[in-house]
């Protein structure tokens, strides 16, 4: 598993005119990552299906998501959670620091989120030692200088 943030190992391919492309494989997901030992895709979508939908009616986070088409959302969402777990997931746009950069998340918030990603987890079966292994990976997004995701705690 490449481990640079994308599910995906590239080669660069010179072109003629001296333009370059990069040449992308899926690599498979390790058989240890979590992604495989919780389920692999099937169960991965499970679970952000009802973790956006736990999400989209939830008070508290509603502000950080307005805007974003729940599809969308979801589709992001889809591909981050699969790639940070091991799975072969290629992330298309922005990481979440860019995004939510600026909508002043504080820890609470980004607490509740957490708060919220159990119960699907929990639903879906997924193991305790999973899923607080999954939990573990997601933890480390707020930065010791006291910001979640690109802002400063309030």
């Amino acid at each position: 598993m490449n481990r640079s943030g994308y599910g995906w190992a590239g080669a660069a391919v010179r072109l003629p005119g001296g333009l370059s492309a990069v040449a992308s494989a899926r690599a498979e997901p390790a058989a240890d990552s979590l992604y495989i030992r919780i389920g692999g895709e099937q169960k991965m979508h499970a679970i952000v299906e009802e973790f956006v939908e736990a999400v989209w009616v939830e008070p508290s986070l509603e502000p950080f998501y307005k805007g974003v088409t729940r599809s969308r959302f979801k589709e992001h969402l889809q591909q981050q959670i699969c790639n940070m777990n091991g799975g072969d997931c290629v992330c298309e746009g922005d990481c979440m620091r860019a995004v939510h950069a600026g909508n002043k998340i504080r820890q609470a918030d980004f607490y509740r989120l957490v708060e919220v990603l159990r119960h699907p987890l929990q639903h879906q079966n997924v193991p305790l030692r999973q899923r607080n292994e999954m939990l573990t990976i997601l933890a480390p997004m707020p930065d010791t200088e006291g910001q979640v995701l690109g802002s400063k705690e309030h």
